[in-house]
């Protein structure tokens, strides 16, 4: 249930933000606007929020979401063939998703929403090794 949470945070957010930037600034429909926030909520909580964050800190993460934010928001107008703008329309949704990532990404980290790490995971095994006094596996005839 806490990723449900999550997600509707990111989605909602996400089309309140693109229907400001792209709905009102770029007059782009506002189901492209909800399929672009829903196509953007998955990769980047798929991606960042699940791949990322638990490996890097919250400002790598953070980059790392904008950048995707960026190239699935070009990508998109791209691809529906809006007029004009596309490079401009991309970077200024995609700094607003990026602010409200940072943000995002400190609240997952502090409420220990996070999946653990594959380092913690190992941590958590407690391996041990055991050694012995020889200093070589085999001894000759002589030493005896």
């Amino acid at each position: 249930m806490e990723h449900g949470k999550l997600i509707a945070s990111k989605l909602i957010f996400a089309s309140a933000w693109l229907f400001l930037i792209l709905g009102i600034g770029y007059d782009l429909s506002f189901a492209n606007v909800l399929f672009i926030s829903i196509v953007l909520t998955a990769v980047s909580y798929i991606v960042g929020d699940r791949i990322i964050l638990p490996r890097v800190n919250s400002t790598v993460a953070s980059l790392f979401d904008f950048a995707i934010a960026f190239l699935v928001i070009y990508l998109i107008l791209n691809a529906s063939t809006v007029d004009g703008g596309l490079w401009s329309a991309s970077l200024y949704s995609a700094i607003g998703i990026g602010i409200y990532e940072f943000v995002f990404n400190q609240y997952v980290r502090s409420s220990g929403n996070e999946e653990e790490t594959e380092r913690e995971r190992i941590e958590d095994l407690d391996l041990r090794t055991e050694s012995a006094d020889e200093l070589a596996p085999y001894h000759s005839d002589e030493d005896k």
